[in-house]
């Protein structure tokens, strides 16, 4: 396996954001499973809540060298992204590329700094070791953005549904990142230029309806899984962890859809595999 309110939401949320005296100490990033492959170059005016999460390495010519996970700018101080992507970072300071769509670009180019995030205090491994519960975390900016810079926006929250509600199955789910566009993971081929595709859900809730993966290797309460169901294979993967995965629904129940954050890139057995979806953490859960 390779990493890849509604009431429930502002419960999450606030619970991630509780006292600072919670929050885990920065801690080296573990190798993210998830990349976009069979996609397109996506510029960040299509995806302007899209950011990459970088390693400081100040003899690295260019961002793309020490880019490692994806996430999504939910407002002006602050990132969700998976927790798998900081568990074990071992620095004292995260960057955090946004407004961007080319990581090559001199390093510190676009990177916004924090030093300071916080992990689901529930995020855990399921039974088998290799499954992750709650993974999902938020990071919080030290200096906020601004929004009136081009490329810029945050993500909507689905803060008016009930988490059974949406997606449905078969809503087109898009996503994008820096990931390899390889599914070789013997020879990852990771890009300097963002990229994007569109999945299906194939489940929402049913545990025995996603792909060959048992009721046990994955949570249905926790995760969304979200694949191609047919044609060219398509996916995230290695290097996408912690991304987007945004469906059109009216977030707020005002009776307009917009681009929402239903899912953050988790993990799945290899990468654009039919019978193995995509598996994303629910942000509702």
């Amino acid at each position: 396996m390779t990493f890849r309110s509604s009431r429930l939401i502002a419960a999450s949320v606030a619970l991630l954001c509780a006292p600072w005296g919670g929050l885990i100490a920065p801690a080296a990033a573990v190798d993210g499973p998830s990349k976009i492959i069979g996609g397109d170059r996506a510029y960040i005016n299509d995806v302007p809540w899209q950011v990459g999460l970088i390693a400081p390495k100040r003899s690295s010519p260019t961002v793309w060298f020490g880019q490692f996970c994806g996430g999504s700018i939910i407002n002006e101080r602050w990132v969700i992204t998976a927790a798998h992507c900081l568990y074990d970072f071992k620095g004292s300071q995260l960057g955090v590329f946004a407004g961007n769509d080319n990581l090559d670009v001199p390093t510190g180019t676009d990177v916004y700094n924090s030093n300071s995030w916080k992990i689901h205090p529930d995020y855990s491994t399921g039974p088998a070791k290799d499954v992750w519960y709650n993974d999902i975390a938020l990071v919080r900016l030290n200096s906020t953005l601004d929004f009136a810079d081009p490329g810029i926006e945050p993500i909507a929250l689905p803060t008016a549904i009930d988490p059974g509600d949406a997606p449905d199955v078969g809503d087109s789910i898009g996503v994008s990142g820096w990931g390899s566009t390889s599914s070789d993971d013997s020879d990852p081929d990771y890009p300097y230029l963002l990229q994007k595709t569109s999945l299906s859900v194939i489940s929402n809730g049913a545990p025995n309806d996603c792909g060959d993966y048992t009721a046990s290797e994955w949570n249905s309460l926790y995760e969304i899984c979200i694949g191609f169901s047919g044609g060219t294979p398509k996916d995230t993967c290695w290097g996408d962890s912690g991304g987007p995965y945004v469906d059109e629904i009216d977030a707020d129940g005002d009776g307009t859809t917009e681009p929402t954050l239903i899912g953050v890139t988790s993990w799945g057995n290899g990468c654009a595999d039919a019978n193995y979806p995509g598996l994303a953490t629910r942000v509702t859960s």
